[in-house]
């Protein structure tokens, strides 16, 4: 269990929570704190912190296959144009054989994030999805990229990368007509954390408000 009061980091494959109370709000990780472009600073509770993206999630790209290793009864492997509306579906899927060398990381496990990460059209690459119970143990293919959240709640995370904030970063940092987002321009994105506790209010009202846009939607 973790702390209601506690704000999350990671150092090398290990999450950190530190304390804070009403005297002394966070410690800083390493010698300094994280100074943001002035771009996409705006003001945040004195609780909150900014923070590297790389600081606190796992990624990696996806799986790279030929023609040769699709194979109907396969393990199916996800693709951009399998996020649609922000969520997955299952249409056109792609298979590849046992002989297929997958990684243990290009696995996808429940609350896991997965992100388009390159395409010839600027409105493709960002999209984002959650990978449901559903999609467990599928994989994804090299245009994708998998964010593990680490403790942090995956809808949280999944509401940011839907920002515009995640947004401008990334076409701010995109110079080529190739459009991609690389995984160190992922780690690189600002994203302001709140304390934990904070964390899952936030994530109920946005859950409730979601419900209710798609009763109206229906």
């Amino acid at each position: 269990m973790y702390a209601k009061n506690a704000v999350l980091y990671r150092n090398g494959g290990n999450f950190y929570n530190h304390y804070y109370s009403s005297d002394a709000y966070y410690e800083k990780v390493g010698n300094k704190e994280n100074k943001t472009p002035r771009k996409y600073v705006y003001d945040i509770p004195e609780s909150w912190r900014w923070k590297k993206l790389g600081e606190l999630i796992f990624s990696n790209i996806g799986l790279t296959y030929k023609p040769t290793n699709i194979d109907i009864s396969g393990v199916p492997v996800l693709r951009a144009n399998n996020i649609k509306n922000g969520s997955l579906n299952s249409s056109d899927l792609v298979y590849v054989n046992q002989e297929t060398r997958i990684k243990d990381n290009e696995y996808l496990n429940t609350n896991d994030i997965l992100v388009a990460v390159r395409s010839g059209s600027k409105e493709l690459v960002g999209k984002v999805a959650l990978v449901t119970e559903k999609y467990d143990g599928y994989s994804f293919g090299a245009f994708m990229s998998v964010i593990r959240p680490g403790l942090l709640n995956s809808t949280f995370m999944l509401n940011y990368l839907e920002s515009n904030l995640f947004r401008t970063q990334l076409d701010d940092a995109t110079t080529t007509t190739i459009y991609q987002v690389t995984q160190k321009m992922l780690k690189n994105a600002f994203i302001p954390i709140p304390p934990l506790n904070e964390m899952e209010r936030i994530v109920n009202i946005t859950e409730k408000f979601s419900e209710l846009q798609n009763r109206f939607e229906v």
